[in-house]
């Protein structure tokens, strides 16, 4: 389940001209001391008042207050604004960043300090470009190689989920049936509930009908989720009836799962979290990520309530074996909580979760007792694999996050000295990355993709192969940037490896659309895959847009794939089913990516 670095503003539609340098540098008194400020502050106060004016009736011009830092905008709470480390960051050991703008928008411009910036020379060989908390799509389109039109996709139709009044089947077999897919599209990747209570309350279910308990509104979910997310032969001629059957069978158990999430608010428990979690799910299938990501957030809250304040509940237990499971039930919940909404905020660009305060307090689930060792058997049972895999996403998703912790944290810098620490910053995230594929346990142990890929029928190995291309496209995709957004004025052994990099970057680009599987699932991950896709294929878009342009001279010597637009359309073409669909922005976005091909007819790498 993860998947930009910088955002240069773009010049004009349809043009592409060698950008002017921008962003702003850091201010030289960001590094004084809060007390050193705050004297001066009281100096000027009193040099003011002593040439103050009569008083008017004039309205008084407004004066905007200083920027929170990034940890207190990020909390949504008010900031002091002391520098250079504000009175929460102080308080928490936490690291203080102001956006480097912050001082200057603090306090109106006087003709004297205009007059010193206008009168600076331009740097013609350094360039700035701000980081987002976005790895996204989006954050891709707003590449200054890109027409300006191309920057936004709509992600949600808003139209609202239809309600149906028919109750569902609750005859048992039917909802074991769903239940079944449900463990093969969701918790066998996402292992949060007890198969074992679940169990129980469907059987409940299926005796006495829906009740109004927060279990009753587990099961309809669940139920709602595997209708949702059937497979079926494509090719059959029942295939759209036997789909809009699914459908309908799914809003109707959403139906009943919808009006018990008030019973969810207003308990703070394990329960609650998974119910707004499976929500969340939910709308992931029905490709409406705002919903998703909502529901998300409040699957957090309701974590963060019942791990922060709920922890003299694993005392009543007497049973240490009741006291483990609860505790993997917890664990279990919030990464799958916390990665769930991590991918919609990362895709999205949007600021900030409760859970981010605590995940460097909790450590990772522990597994439920495993009967491999009494089988005898070399083969680890399925219920293990589906824990090696979980635990090795909840790893790769550790190191996407310090990685785009670590972009939002600077500038990336198009001069020497910049080049140079964006490179120190891939060396060690590549380390890191090599350390995780290392240690995969054998059983969801992949081949590193080389120049070529197979697709691989094993769910788990493919979703974590898919992992690794990501992370490695992500360290490579700030060179991409640079070589196409502007001259660059390097030694040539540096700008030789900056190619080089950026050049493994459309590498993997082309691999991550070539490893997609040939009829894509239609389940949680879909809007995310497709993102991602498409991501994929307009930095190869944009490389080629590059290379048609002399003046940048990096861009002109990127190893474009050969093939590089049959690997597009291939990749593309895997997604026809739903290439009308509107909802979740679908059809925008691989519509977006025929428009920019229509450029290239026949162009390949070698013209």
């Amino acid at each position: 389940m993860y998947h930009s670095q910088s955002s240069p503003d773009t010049d004009s539609a349809g043009t592409f001209p060698d950008p002017a340098p921008r962003g702003a540098l850091p201010s030289p008194h960001a590094g004084r001391s809060a007390r050193a400020a705050d004297g001066a502050r009281k100096r000027a106060r009193r040099d003011s008042e002593e040439r103050l004016p009569p008083k008017s009736n004039a309205p008084r011009a407004r004066v905007r207050a200083p920027v929170a830092c990034t940890a207190c905008r990020g909390r949504k709470t008010k900031c002091d604004g002391l520098r250079p480390t504000c009175g929460y960051c102080e308080k928490t050991n936490a690291k203080c960043t102001y956006d480097t703008y912050d001082n200057a928008a603090s306090h109106p411009a006087s003709p004297r300090s205009a007059a010193v910036v206008e009168d600076q020379p331009a740097d013609p060989f350094i360039s700035t470009f701000h980081t987002s908390n976005g790895v996204g799509l989006d954050s891709i389109l707003k590449w200054s190689i890109f027409p300006e039109e191309t920057q936004t996709l709509p992600v949600d139709d808003g139209k609202p989920v239809p309600m149906h009044d028919a109750l569902p089947s609750v005859a048992l077999p039917h909802l074991r049936a769903l239940e079944g897919n449900y463990i093969l599209v969701v918790h066998s990747k996402n292992p949060m509930l007890d198969l074992v209570s679940l169990r129980k309350h469907i059987s409940l279910v299926a005796e006495n009908g829906f009740d109004w308990s927060i279990r009753a509104g587990l099961v309809s979910a669940v139920c709602a989720i595997g209708a949702l997310c059937q497979t079926h032969d494509s090719t059959s001629p029942t295939f759209e009836e036997e789909l809009r059957n699914d459908v309908d069978i799914a809003y109707q158990f959403w139906s009943v799962a919808s009006k018990r999430l008030g019973m969810a608010m207003s308990h703070n428990t394990i329960e609650s979290a998974q119910f707004f979690c499976l929500a969340g799910i939910w709308f992931m299938c029905n490709l409406q990520p705002l919903e998703a990501w909502k529901h998300f957030t409040m699957a957090g809250n309701v974590c963060l309530y019942s791990l922060t304040h709920n922890r003299a509940s694993t005392s009543n237990f007497d049973i240490q074996p009741q006291r483990q499971m609860l505790q993997t039930l917890e664990q279990s919940t919030f990464y799958t909580v916390y990665k769930s909404e991590l991918e919609v905020r990362y895709e999205l660009a949007i600021h900030g979760s409760v859970l981010e305060h605590i995940e460097d307090h909790i450590v990772f689930p522990a597994p439920p007792h495993s009967n491999d060792a009494d089988n005898g058997g070399d083969i680890p049972h399925e219920d293990t694999v589906s824990w090696y895999f979980y635990l090795s996403d909840i790893a790769a998703r550790h190191l996407i996050n310090r990685i785009i912790e670590s972009r939002t944290r600077s500038i990336l810098r198009c001069d020497k000295s910049g080049i140079e620490s964006l490179l120190q910053d891939y060396k060690i995230f590549m380390s890191q990355l090599q350390e995780w594929y290392e240690s995969l346990p054998l059983a969801v142990s992949f081949e590193l993709p080389r120049t070529t890929i197979a697709f691989d029928p094993d769910m788990s190995k493919r979703i974590l192969r898919a992992r690794y291309m990501f992370i490695h496209e992500l360290l490579c995709r700030p060179f991409v940037q640079i070589c196409v957004s502007r001259r660059l004025d390097l030694p040539e052994a540096l700008l030789d490896e900056v190619v080089s990099k950026a050049s493994l970057g459309l590498r993997y680009c082309a691999l991550s659309l070539q490893g997609l599987p040939t009829h894509v699932r239609f389940d949680h991950g879909l809007w995310v895959s497709l993102r991602n896709s498409v991501a994929c294929a307009m930095i190869l878009i944009g490389a080629a847009r590059g290379s048609r342009m002399p003046s940048l001279n990096a861009a002109d010597r990127l190893q474009l794939p050969e093939d590089w637009r049959e690997i597009i359309m291939d990749g593309m073409n895997k997604f026809a089913m739903f290439a009308t669909e509107s909802k979740g922005g679908i059809v925008n976005a691989i519509e977006l990516v025929y428009e920019a091909l229509a450029d290239f007819p026949t162009f390949t790498s070698e013209e």
